[in-house]
C-alpha cells in the first residue's frame, strides 16, 4: 500500500502538484479507518470538508491549488488553464448568463501563489475554505481587494454533457488539480 502512495506522490509531483506528505498520511489513515469500519458516510463527509474554494465553486469533488514554485503561471495563463481543463466553464464577459449556468468569481495574484473562487447562484454568493463548510460571501478581504479578477459562467452539474462529466470524473480521481 505504501508503495502505491509513494508512486502516486512522485507522479503528482512531476505534474506540478504541491504535495503535502502529512496530508497524504492523514488521508491514508482516514481511508483505512473508514474502510475497516465500513463508514462510507464518514469518508464522504471527510472529502467534502477537504474540498477547497475551487472544487466547491466548480462543483467538483477536488481541490484546485495555486501553482508550485516550478509552475508559476501568470493570471491570464491561469484563466486560460481553467478554460482548457473544464469545458463547462466559459468567460462571462459581455454575454448573458444562461439558465443552466451560475457565476463564479475568480481572483488571483498576477504572478504568485494565491487565488480564490466565489460561487454565485440565484444572487447568493458563497465561498469555501479548506476543512470547512461553505459560508456566505459579502466582500473581498483586503488581501484580495487589488487582485486580478475573472468572471466565469459555469454550467450547473445537472446540465453537463457526457464529455464534461468525463472530465469531472477524471479529475475526481486526481483529487488535486494545480493551476
Amino acid at each position: 500500500m505504501d508503495n502505491n502512495y509513494n508512486s502516486l506522490k512522485q507522479h503528482l509531483q512531476k505534474l506540478g502538484f504541491d504535495i503535502n506528505i502529512e496530508f497524504y498520511k492523514e488521508l491514508k489513515d482516514m481511508v483505512n479507518h473508514c474502510t475497516k469500519n465500513n463508514d462510507i458516510e464518514g469518508l464522504v463527509e471527510y472529502f467534502k470538508n477537504l474540498q477547497n474554494c475551487g472544487g466547491y465553486a466548480l462543483q467538483l469533488p477536488i481541490n484546485i491549488y495555486s501553482p508550485t514554485l516550478d509552475n508559476n503561471f501568470s493570471f491570464e495563463e491561469r484563466v486560460l488553464r481553467i478554460l482548457q481543463l473544464y469545458p463547462f466553464v466559459r468567460l462571462l464577459g459581455n454575454t448573458t448568463l444562461r439558465e443552466e449556468e451560475y457565476i463564479v468569481l475568480y481572483r488571483a495574484e498576477n504572478v504568485g501563489f494565491g487565488h480564490h473562487f466565489v460561487k454565485i447562484v440565484n444572487n447568493k454568493a458563497t465561498q469555501k475554505n479548506n476543512h470547512g463548510l461553505p459560508f456566505d460571501f459579502s466582500e473581498w478581504d483586503d488581501i484580495w481587494e487589488s487582485k486580478s479578477e475573472a468572471v466565469f459562467a459555469v454550467r450547473k452539474q445537472e446540465y453537463r454533457t457526457a464529455e464534461e462529466e468525463f472530465v469531472q470524473n477524471f479529475y475526481t480521481g486526481l483529487f488535486f488539480v494545480p493551476l
